[in-house]
Protein backbone atom coordinates (compact mmCIF):
# COMPACT_ATOMS: atom_id res chain seq x y z
CA UNK A 1 0.00 0.00 0.00
CA UNK A 2 1.45 3.37 -0.98
CA UNK A 3 4.39 1.46 -2.49
CA UNK A 4 5.01 -0.44 0.76
CA UNK A 5 4.09 -4.10 1.23
CA UNK A 6 1.44 -5.20 3.68
CA UNK A 7 2.79 -8.28 5.42
CA UNK A 8 0.50 -11.11 6.43
CA UNK A 9 1.30 -12.82 9.74
CA UNK A 10 -0.24 -16.01 11.08
CA UNK A 11 0.52 -15.50 14.76
CA UNK A 12 -1.28 -17.13 17.67
CA UNK A 13 -2.47 -13.69 18.75
CA UNK A 14 -3.14 -10.79 16.37
CA UNK A 15 -1.02 -7.67 16.58
CA UNK A 16 -3.27 -5.05 18.12
CA UNK A 17 -0.88 -2.17 18.80
CA UNK A 18 2.23 -0.46 17.50
CA UNK A 19 5.34 -1.88 19.17
CA UNK A 20 8.39 0.03 20.34
CA UNK A 21 11.55 -1.30 21.93
CA UNK A 22 10.77 -2.37 25.50
CA UNK A 23 7.11 -3.29 24.95
CA UNK A 24 6.17 -6.63 26.49
CA UNK A 25 3.33 -9.08 26.12
CA UNK A 26 1.88 -12.20 24.56
CA UNK A 27 1.34 -10.30 21.30
CA UNK A 28 5.11 -9.66 21.13
CA UNK A 29 5.88 -13.32 21.81
CA UNK A 30 3.37 -14.40 19.12
CA UNK A 31 5.08 -12.05 16.65
CA UNK A 32 8.50 -13.45 17.57
CA UNK A 33 7.25 -17.03 17.12
CA UNK A 34 5.83 -16.17 13.69
CA UNK A 35 9.08 -14.48 12.65
CA UNK A 36 10.89 -17.71 13.55
CA UNK A 37 8.39 -19.77 11.52
CA UNK A 38 9.12 -17.48 8.58
CA UNK A 39 12.86 -18.15 8.90
CA UNK A 40 14.02 -15.06 10.77
CA UNK A 41 15.70 -16.05 14.03
CA UNK A 42 14.76 -13.91 17.02
CA UNK A 43 14.46 -14.58 20.76
CA UNK A 44 10.91 -15.65 21.68
CA UNK A 45 10.82 -13.93 25.06
CA UNK A 46 7.80 -11.63 24.75
CA UNK A 47 9.94 -8.48 24.91
CA UNK A 48 10.24 -6.19 21.90
CA UNK A 49 14.00 -5.74 21.64
CA UNK A 50 16.26 -4.24 18.97
CA UNK A 51 16.56 -7.75 17.53
CA UNK A 52 12.75 -7.96 17.21
CA UNK A 53 12.65 -4.65 15.35
CA UNK A 54 15.58 -5.73 13.15
CA UNK A 55 13.72 -8.99 12.37
CA UNK A 56 10.52 -7.14 11.38
CA UNK A 57 12.56 -4.78 9.18
CA UNK A 58 14.25 -7.82 7.58
CA UNK A 59 10.86 -9.43 6.89
CA UNK A 60 9.62 -6.18 5.34
CA UNK A 61 12.82 -5.89 3.25
CA UNK A 62 12.40 -9.47 1.99
CA UNK A 63 8.90 -8.52 0.88
CA UNK A 64 9.91 -5.38 -1.02
CA UNK A 65 10.02 -2.61 1.58
CA UNK A 66 12.70 0.06 1.23
CA UNK A 67 11.91 1.71 4.57
CA UNK A 68 13.78 0.88 7.79
CA UNK A 69 11.44 1.64 10.68
CA UNK A 70 12.26 2.61 14.26
CA UNK A 71 9.13 0.90 15.60
CA UNK A 72 6.67 -1.71 14.42
CA UNK A 73 3.52 -0.09 13.08
CA UNK A 74 0.50 -2.38 13.30
CA UNK A 75 -0.83 -0.93 10.02
CA UNK A 76 2.03 -2.64 8.12
CA UNK A 77 0.61 -6.06 8.99
CA UNK A 78 -2.52 -8.08 8.44
CA UNK A 79 -3.28 -10.98 10.74
CA UNK A 80 -4.24 -14.40 9.41
CA UNK A 81 -5.71 -17.18 11.54
CA UNK A 82 -3.46 -19.83 9.93
CA UNK A 83 -0.32 -19.91 7.77
CA UNK A 84 -2.40 -20.87 4.74
CA UNK A 85 -5.92 -19.52 4.15
CA UNK A 86 -8.20 -19.07 1.16
CA UNK A 87 -10.13 -15.85 0.85
CA UNK A 88 -13.90 -16.16 0.72
CA UNK A 89 -14.14 -12.85 -1.10
CA UNK A 90 -12.02 -9.83 -1.99
CA UNK A 91 -13.77 -6.57 -1.21
CA UNK A 92 -11.50 -4.22 -3.16
CA UNK A 93 -10.20 -4.03 -6.69
CA UNK A 94 -6.83 -2.92 -7.99
CA UNK A 95 -6.55 0.83 -7.64
CA UNK A 96 -9.40 1.16 -5.11
CA UNK A 97 -8.72 3.55 -2.26
CA UNK A 98 -8.37 1.92 1.12
CA UNK A 99 -9.30 3.63 4.35
CA UNK A 100 -8.23 2.64 7.86
CA UNK A 101 -10.39 -0.17 9.20
CA UNK A 102 -11.78 -1.07 5.77
CA UNK A 103 -12.32 -4.73 4.91
CA UNK A 104 -9.78 -5.92 2.36
CA UNK A 105 -11.02 -9.49 2.08
CA UNK A 106 -13.18 -11.94 3.99
CA UNK A 107 -11.98 -15.30 5.22
CA UNK A 108 -14.15 -18.31 5.91
CA UNK A 109 -15.25 -18.64 9.52
CA UNK A 110 -12.86 -20.82 11.51
CA UNK A 111 -13.71 -23.34 14.20
CA UNK A 112 -13.04 -22.48 17.83
CA UNK A 113 -14.36 -25.72 19.33
CA UNK A 114 -15.52 -29.17 18.26
CA UNK A 115 -17.09 -32.02 20.22
CA UNK A 116 -18.58 -35.36 19.28
CA UNK A 117 -22.28 -35.37 20.15
CA UNK A 118 -23.70 -37.24 21.89
CA UNK A 119 -20.77 -37.42 24.30
CA UNK A 120 -19.18 -40.85 24.52
CA UNK A 121 -20.07 -42.82 27.65
CA UNK A 122 -18.49 -45.88 29.24
CA UNK A 123 -15.42 -45.45 27.06
CA UNK A 124 -12.30 -47.52 27.67
CA UNK A 125 -9.28 -45.40 28.62
CA UNK A 126 -6.87 -44.52 25.85
CA UNK A 127 -6.19 -42.09 23.02
CA UNK A 128 -8.93 -41.70 20.41
CA UNK A 129 -9.42 -40.06 17.05
CA UNK A 130 -12.40 -39.12 14.92
CA UNK A 131 -12.10 -39.80 11.18
CA UNK A 132 -13.09 -36.83 9.02
CA UNK A 133 -12.50 -37.30 5.32
CA UNK A 134 -9.15 -39.11 5.23
CA UNK A 135 -7.79 -37.52 8.41
CA UNK A 136 -7.59 -38.88 11.96
CA UNK A 137 -8.34 -36.00 14.35
CA UNK A 138 -7.40 -36.60 18.04
CA UNK A 139 -10.22 -36.21 20.57
CA UNK A 140 -10.03 -36.22 24.37
CA UNK A 141 -11.99 -38.50 26.71
CA UNK A 142 -15.04 -36.22 26.52
CA UNK A 143 -15.04 -36.28 22.71
CA UNK A 144 -13.64 -32.74 22.36
CA UNK A 145 -11.07 -31.56 19.81
CA UNK A 146 -8.88 -28.99 21.55
CA UNK A 147 -5.77 -28.53 19.39
CA UNK A 148 -6.13 -25.40 17.18
CA UNK A 149 -4.19 -27.11 14.35
CA UNK A 150 -6.65 -30.01 14.41
CA UNK A 151 -9.59 -27.59 14.45
CA UNK A 152 -8.09 -25.96 11.32
CA UNK A 153 -7.95 -29.39 9.64
CA UNK A 154 -11.65 -29.88 10.37
CA UNK A 155 -12.50 -26.40 9.04
CA UNK A 156 -10.65 -27.15 5.78
CA UNK A 157 -12.22 -30.60 5.31
CA UNK A 158 -14.68 -31.37 2.54
CA UNK A 159 -17.04 -32.97 5.07
CA UNK A 160 -17.18 -29.79 7.16
CA UNK A 161 -17.62 -27.58 4.10
CA UNK A 162 -20.47 -29.79 2.87
CA UNK A 163 -22.11 -29.77 6.31
CA UNK A 164 -22.00 -25.95 6.34
CA UNK A 165 -23.67 -25.94 2.92
CA UNK A 166 -26.53 -28.07 4.26
CA UNK A 167 -25.38 -31.52 3.20
CA UNK A 168 -25.66 -34.43 5.62
CA UNK A 169 -23.25 -34.22 8.57
CA UNK A 170 -20.08 -36.28 8.38
CA UNK A 171 -20.18 -39.82 9.72
CA UNK A 172 -18.46 -39.97 13.07
CA UNK A 173 -16.32 -42.89 14.14
CA UNK A 174 -14.21 -43.19 17.26
CA UNK A 175 -11.51 -45.73 16.45
CA UNK A 176 -8.82 -46.41 19.01
CA UNK A 177 -5.33 -45.25 18.03
CA UNK A 178 -3.85 -48.62 19.06
CA UNK A 179 -6.40 -51.44 18.99
CA UNK A 180 -6.15 -53.75 21.97
CA UNK A 181 -6.48 -57.50 21.46
CA UNK A 182 -9.77 -58.96 22.61
CA UNK A 183 -10.21 -62.32 24.25
CA UNK A 184 -13.39 -64.24 23.66
CA UNK A 185 -14.67 -66.33 26.55
CA UNK A 186 -17.19 -69.02 26.02
CA UNK A 187 -19.31 -70.64 28.68
CA UNK A 188 -19.55 -74.43 28.41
Amino acid sequence: MNDEPIIYLASAQPLWRDLAIGDKGQDVKSLQTELGRLGIAVAENGVSERSTLAATNELARRNGSRTARQSLEVGQYTWLPAPSVSAQSCELGVGDQVTAGATLSKLPQGISAARIEPSPINVMPGARVVAIDDQAIPVDATGAVTDPRELDKIALSTAYRNARLGALPPTQRRPRKKPRPATALSSR
